[in-house]
């Protein structure tokens, strides 16, 4: 693929579910998502996966702090 070919910025709803299938497929081997995801680039993959998951993990931070101060109410 050309690199005129390949897109940028904000993922679309369908390139999301698509990266939350294969994930379950096939786990965090980023090379295969490549070769599935051909408008994305391997570094973009990467990169789509660890806001993922720091934006995951700030939530459920959220979620515990807040459920944590639900008890003394």
């Amino acid at each position: 693929m050309q690199k005129s070919e390949l897109k940028t910025g904000k993922w679309s709803e369908h390139e999301q579910q698509l990266f939350q299938n294969y994930f379950r497929q096939f786990g965090n081997d980023f090379k295969q998502f490549e070769e599935l995801l051909k408008m994305r680039t391997i570094n973009q993959i990467k990169s789509y996966y660890h806001n993922v998951k720091n934006r995951n993990r700030q939530i459920m931070k959220e979620r515990e702090e807040r459920d944590r101060f639900d008890i003394f109410e």
